[in-house]
């Protein structure tokens, strides 16, 4: 049995509470819990049913009624707060404008190939990247003109850059590259010869 509150929650995944498929979208750990009539609380999980998904927080107790054991379920919509952690985690370490990894990452990341190349004994590379005249780019046409020339930018590296490599913005018309365990200079050469062409041929015009 369900009060109106759980019955609208759940609707909203197209699951009825009353029924045995509502406990066919839980969480295993949680399923086990319950087999071994163990304590719930606070209990994180995520309920799928189908495209449709909602972060849950989980508490349970367990009743004795007419010698029958019954499990009370109290079950809090979450997801918008768990949205909102997602979002200022993702803030921490990219960049607002063009949503690529920013310092914080890097140095982090920078931080553990030195140490994965020392083992290793192999070597990384690290390129910072300035943009020539973004001073005047943003002096004749204006900042969103310029705003839009950092996000052209950062798309082709990210199309370019790909993991294990970390493209990153620095700050302003700043960004950097970092390459972890490299044997030679070649491969990165012809990743920027790489960059270079795709930005020839994909020259952003004001307005665009």
């Amino acid at each position: 049995e369900a009060n109106p509150g759980a019955r609208r929650m759940f609707d909203e995944l197209g699951i009825k509470p009353e029924s045995s498929n509502f406990f066919s979208v839980l969480d295993e750990e949680i399923k086990k819990r319950i087999a071994a009539h163990e304590e719930i609380r606070n209990f994180e999980t995520v309920i799928r049913n189908g495209g449709k998904r909602m972060d849950a927080l989980i508490d349970g107790d367990y009743v004795m009624v007419e010698y029958e054991l019954y499990l009370i379920f109290i079950v809090r919509d979450i997801t918008l707060q768990k949205e909102d952690q997602r979002k200022i985690a993702f803030l921490a370490y990219h960049d607002t404008l063009t949503r690529l990894p920013n310092r914080t990452y890097f140095f982090e990341k920078f931080d553990e190939a030195l140490n994965e190349a020392k083992l290793n004994e192999k070597k990384l590379g690290v390129a910072i990247i300035d943009l020539d005249d973004f001073k005047e780019i943003n002096d004749d046409h204006g900042h969103l003109v310029g705003d839009q020339a950092l996000m052209h930018f950062a798309d082709h590296l990210r199309r370019v850059f790909t993991p294990p490599e970390v493209a990153v913005r620095f700050g302003g018309d700043e960004f950097a590259v970092l390459f972890p365990c490299v044997d030679s200079p070649q491969p990165i050469i012809e990743k920027f010869d790489q960059l270079r062409g795709l930005l020839e041929e994909n020259r952003l015009k004001a307005g665009d």
